[in-house]
């Protein structure tokens, strides 16, 4: 939980933060029968941070930053696909780039997506047939010909 928020926020203590506040929801309502699981704790992450978007704007952009900032050597062509990948998901709308990373980073299933996205199966599998397709698109456009 707290590698999804960190990856969301940028900021380790923003990030534990948002973690422990999604394990205090979910320690509230031990006694309710909820059932637990990843899909569970990813929806209600997605909740926490929103509500933590809603009253804290971005300040900098949050997975990116020059490479001479930190005294790196010139991009190899390993950072340069991973800089058009990066580039080609933040080209996706917000509901594509969420179901791919949901299921590709996070490792959530059709039916684990669907319950944290509060859709259904069906339409978890389509948003992640034109999210993939609109990624490759994107990717191959900013990546040229590797």
């Amino acid at each position: 939980m707290l590698a999804f928020m960190l990856r969301r926020v940028g900021d380790r203590g923003v990030a534990e933060d948002l973690a422990s506040k999604v394990f205090q929801i979910g320690w509230e309502h031990v006694d309710s029968r909820l059932l637990w699981t990843n899909a569970w704790f990813f929806g209600t992450a997605r909740t926490v941070l929103a509500e933590h978007h809603h009253r804290a704007p971005r300040l900098a952009e949050l997975h990116r930053r020059p490479a001479v900032e930190f005294g790196r050597p010139p991009a190899t062509g390993d950072d340069l696909r991973a800089l058009a990948a990066l580039d080609a998901l933040d080209s996706l709308t917000e509901e594509q780039r969420e179901v791919l990373l949901l299921h590709y980073w996070e490792g959530l299933d059709s039916v684990e997506v669907a319950y944290a996205l509060r859709r259904s199966r069906s339409a978890i599998w389509l948003r992640l047939y034109r999210a993939r397709r609109a990624f490759r698109a994107a990717y191959l456009s900013r990546s040229g010909s590797w």
